[in-house]
């Protein structure tokens, strides 16, 4: 650095010289100086001659050593001049290899499923509002790493009417597969003296009405459990035991902490083995004249459910190739006249309508079947 400054501050000098006269016969006193001006006095050309030499040596080393480095070590990359860079000042770019845009984003992606739409109770909306808007979100399954990696951010979302339909049905949601969910909180068997009792006549009402193909019936540990609560749990469980050849009805107790109670239920519902197409359910459901006929039918067949009755109204030719506003009341008709009608209800796949509807559709109104009348 000492030399370079010395180049610089001798050519500088050099162009002083010109316009600078000395005075012969004069001798100037030394003075000291320190060391910030000790460039500031003009070098003898001598001197400049002798540093330019040591300076042009000093870069043919250099280059003989770099000559010689070995191949295996390789230099750094030379900085790259952009267009708002200069040579003093250089942007350096980092020449890494190029990676494709595609790459960066080519996480797996899970495929969105339009939301599953059911039918519920109001009870179990005003009860468990809660847990219907985890559902209804997908916020319901935890996340794990390998659900991160799958690229799944949220579980299999819902979408819940609430209808007196499913409260007369006797369960909180009913599932496409004539499957039903019951939901019970423990501290609801202790506020309410009757709770416990109601709980369990409901649940062997709905199991001996064979209504259902399986129960699904959560019980929300919301409370300690202490030794009266254990008996009651074992006695619920016990009165629902197959007995002799079993019973129509599957039924599965999951004792489950409220936290987790949203994600039981939503694991449960994605078990289904089948769907069904309910866009237009709400329209139907909105109706007050609908909506009596197929109470009146829920309630007089104790085999029909409320998705069971939607699905046999909606996929009537009554109703397609009605040209009344009131729809619903042609396939009302069909359903206590034409006998057409009936038989098209009586060949649904079991899982979607129970096979002794007609048969208890006949026996409450006395409905001719085929040739004879059915009086057993």
């Amino acid at each position: 650095k000492e030399r370079k400054r010395a180049r610089k501050a001798a050519k500088k000098k050099k162009k002083k010289k010109k316009d600078c006269k000395r005075k012969s016969g004069k001798r100037k006193k030394k003075k000291k100086q320190s060391h910030g001006e000790l460039f500031d006095q003009p070098l003898p050309e001598s001197v400049l001659q002798s540093l330019e030499e040591d300076v042009v040596e000093e870069e043919r080393s250099h280059t003989k050593e770099n000559s010689q480095t070995p191949t295996h070590q390789m230099s750094a990359p030379a900085p790259i001049v952009m267009e708002n860079g200069s040579p003093d000042q250089p942007i350096v770019i980092d020449g890494g290899n190029d990676v494709e845009e595609s790459s960066l984003t080519s996480l797996p992606q899970q495929p969105v499923l339009p939301p599953l739409l059911l039918l519920c109770s109001e009870d179990f909306l005003e009860t468990w509002g809660n847990i219907a808007a985890r559902l209804v979100s997908g916020d319901w399954q935890p996340q794990t790493s390998s659900r991160r990696a799958n690229g799944e951010s949220s579980g299999r979302r819902f979408c819940f009417v609430d209808t007196n339909l499913v409260d007369a049905s006797g369960v909180d949601i009913e599932l496409p597969d004539r499957g039903g969910i019951v939901v019970s909180a423990l501290s609801s068997w202790h506020s309410d003296d009757d709770g416990f009792e109601n709980l369990m006549m409901r649940i062997v009402g709905l199991i001996s009405s064979t209504r259902f193909r399986y129960l699904s019936i959560f019980l929300c540990a919301d409370v300690d459990q202490d030794d009266a609560t254990i008996d009651r749990i074992a006695t619920i469980q016990s009165a629902v035991l197959h007995q002799g050849e079993g019973l129509v009805t599957a039924t599965s107790f999951t004792l489950v902490s409220p936290n987790a109670l949203a994600a039981s239920i939503g694991q449960s519902i994605c078990k289904l083995d089948a769907a069904w197409g309910m866009e237009e359910v709400e329209s139907w459901l909105l109706d007050d004249r609908t909506f009596e006929r197929l109470l009146f039918l829920v309630r007089l067949i104790p085999t029909l459910t409320a998705t069971s009755v939607l699905q046999c109204l909606m996929s009537s030719p009554a109703v397609a190739n009605g040209s009344t506003e009131d729809k619903s009341r042609l396939w009302f008709q069909s359903v206590f006249q034409d006998e057409f009608e009936r038989k098209r209800m009586q060949s649904f796949d079991p899982k979607l309508l129970h096979p002794a509807v007609i048969t208890q559709l006949s026996l409450a109104l006395g409905i001719n079947v085929g040739d004879e009348t059915v009086f057993q």
